[in-house]
């Protein structure tokens, strides 16, 4: 199921106050138009060894850029 706003709130916290903040030292972006696909390169702050890689589309809506992962 998905998680409620609150649900995915109280996870998100939970794991920052395990493992630290999020951090993003750099991301990879290729535009066409109004998509782009970005890869996201981070670790957590307090394991900035196990380094993480994310894949996401993001869409231009009006002066907005919107994830648009399915």
């Amino acid at each position: 199921d998905f998680p409620t706003a609150a649900e995915f709130a109280d996870e998100n916290r939970a794991a920052r106050t395990e493992h630290g903040q999020i951090v993003i030292p750099d991301m990879a972006v290729e535009m066409q138009g109004d998509v782009a696909a970005v890869q996201v390169n981070w670790h957590r702050e307090d394991t900035p060894d196990e380094k993480q890689t994310t894949d996401l589309t993001v869409i231009r809506q009006g002066d907005e850029w919107k994830v648009c992962n399915a």
